[in-house]
């Protein structure tokens, strides 16, 4: 992701098996990858500054965004034009999901 966000930006979309651990993989895994590399940190605003588009389950950088979602919310799966889709043990609580890649 970290790659994709300095050197091929694009839309993404990480999937976990539910809203609750995508939250939980933002803040273990995402942020501090973003907060411990200079390049990173330059592109996606900090969470902390009004309007920066860095939230828990979502990060702007210049030429995409990464949502973050969960495999059992129908919401967070609708109507997102990604590129680049990441599906993290999904299996685990997804019986009905289902991916039209074009």
């Amino acid at each position: 992701m970290g790659y994709i966000i300095h050197q091929a930006p694009g839309p993404m979309m990480s999937v976990q098996p539910t809203v609750e651990m995508a939250k939980r993989n933002s803040k273990q895994r995402i942020d501090p990858l973003i907060e411990e590399s200079e390049v990173l940190r330059k592109l996606v605003r900090d969470p902390r500054s009004r309007d920066s588009g860095n939230t828990v389950l979502s990060k702007d950088f210049p030429g995409g965004v990464l949502v973050m979602t969960g495999a059992n919310s129908a919401v967070g799966l609708r109507s997102m034009a990604a590129r680049y889709l990441f599906l993290d043990e999904v299996d685990a609580s997804s019986r009905g999901l289902s991916c039209t890649c074009r």
